[in-house]
């Protein structure tokens, strides 16, 4: 009987992103601009049925506008030269994990095809 190689247990995607503080909050502060951006796109587009109806929805237009002009934040080249090399860490991490996969895989296939 043959011994099936132990293989690491690879990281949670959770775990990946820790050491990359920048990155996480990033991704999250862009999570905060989709719903807002998508909200507005949707009341745009739209009209109110009656005109209190639509005198609620200019005020949540302005609202989500307002909101809109809080999040366009650009950063201070300092923040943006450490996002971009936290980023380029992160997703060298990713690939490498991906590549430790795809080893994993070719081992087990040329171990299994010389039996």
């Amino acid at each position: 009987m043959k011994s099936i190689a132990k293989s690491e247990a690879q990281p949670s995607p959770q775990d990946l992103v820790n050491p990359y503080p920048c990155v996480q909050l990033h991704h999250w502060f862009a999570m905060a601009q989709w719903p807002v951006s998508r909200m507005r796109a949707y009341l745009e587009s739209c009209r109110g049925p009656s005109p209190v109806a639509e005198a609620m929805r200019q005020i949540y237009l302005d609202v989500l506008r307002e909101c809109e002009q809080l999040l366009q934040v650009s950063l201070p080249p300092d923040l943006a030269e450490h996002l971009a090399r936290e980023d380029a860490a992160l997703t060298a991490a990713v690939s490498d994990q991906r590549l430790r996969k795809i080893g994993v895989r070719r081992r087990k296939a040329r171990v299994a095809a010389a039996d």
